[in-house]
């Protein structure tokens, strides 16, 4: 019996692995989400998952630093463009401040190519893991 167990246990033990060795990339409305066993990941459990492969975290950590980056421009961006469409909604006055308009329609664009970039480096390392795993 021992020698059966003993046969089987590298059959299972390399199945269970391939299983659980893969990440999947799905689009969803606004970005990418990622799953591994049918779970999904967030991008703490993403990196978690590429600490064993540092040229694979470096490019993730990167991907996240960009994603920041974009997050910063977006919402200082939004919050320029809200705040000169609170006013014109709600002053009585002629005070134009088109300047926030401009400027803050201009951070929102800076912000596109910087989460197009983190969207390709994230997923071009989780296919890097991916084929180091495979």
């Amino acid at each position: 019996m021992r020698f059966i167990f003993l046969l089987l246990l590298p059959l299972f033990y390399t199945t269970v692995y391939c299983q659980s060795s893969t990440i999947e990339v799905h689009r969803v409305f606004g970005g990418y989400e990622y799953r591994k066993n049918g779970e999904k990941l967030d991008d703490k459990e993403l990196l978690s998952t590429f600490d064993s492969f540092p040229p694979i975290l470096d490019q993730a950590k990167s991907s996240r630093r960009k994603k920041l980056y974009s997050n910063v421009f977006v919402l200082s961006g939004g919050f320029l463009v809200g705040y000169y469409l609170a006013n014109q909604i709600n002053s009585r006055s002629e005070n134009n401040q088109t300047n926030l308009l401009i400027t803050g329609s201009s951070l929102i664009s800076i912000s596109i190519p910087f989460s197009v970039l983190s969207a390709k480096k994230m997923k071009n390392a989780v296919e890097h893991y991916n084929k180091r795993n495979n």
